[in-house]
């Protein structure tokens, strides 16, 4: 077992010496993408390139609703939230290569559909209220995990014009039943 998180801890610091850590402004709009320059990198406005380490952390991701906007949906390597009530939105999926830390305390939503599996740190409280298309994997740390999928759909209720014949045949056949009986 150790060696298996020496391994995967290895693999966590090369996975981020290749890639970008961007933080979240929301400085052009809620929208999180490969074009809009809603991250900062090194202090200077940045736009998310799949692969970069994003964190949302501070005044300007607090409270925050991101929508996933982009039409394949985004890659990043891994996610922080360091801030509280973080929501990530949209239709288009989240894929996470790495890992999802939600902060000791904080409580966090994503509603976007999450692609692939998903490695949750952290003792924060993470709510996943979309489709979840591999494995959901956590740490030890402590941190709650919510699953709260749309109900599915009730049955399709029978129209009464197709249930009627349906009625009647059922009401005759009961009138037939007692008329034999009654000649017996």
């Amino acid at each position: 077992m150790r060696m298996l998180l020496l391994g995967a801890a290895l693999w966590l610091v090369a996975a981020a010496a290749s890639a970008d850590t961007i933080i979240w402004t929301g400085a052009s709009n809620d929208q999180w993408n490969t074009f809009d320059l809603n991250w900062l990198d090194s202090g200077s406005a940045a736009s998310f390139d799949n692969g970069d380490d994003v964190i949302f952390d501070g005044p300007a991701a607090a409270d925050s609703i991101v929508t996933i906007s982009e039409p394949a949906g985004v890659v990043a390597n891994q996610v922080v939230i360091t801030a509280d009530g973080v929501v990530i939105d949209g239709t288009d999926p989240l894929t996470v290569n790495a890992s999802l830390f939600v902060g000791d305390g904080l409580t966090s939503f994503i509603s976007a559909p999450i692609s692939g599996d998903l490695f949750l740190l952290g003792d924060g409280t993470i709510f996943l209220l979309g489709e979840v298309t591999g494995a959901v994997n956590t740490s030890s740390f402590g941190g709650d995990i919510f699953f709260q999928f749309p109900p599915p759909p009730p049955p399709a209720a029978i129209p009464p014009p197709a249930g009627l014949p349906l009625l009647l045949g059922g009401l005759g056949a009961l009138g037939l039943l007692r008329r034999r009986q009654s000649r017996l």
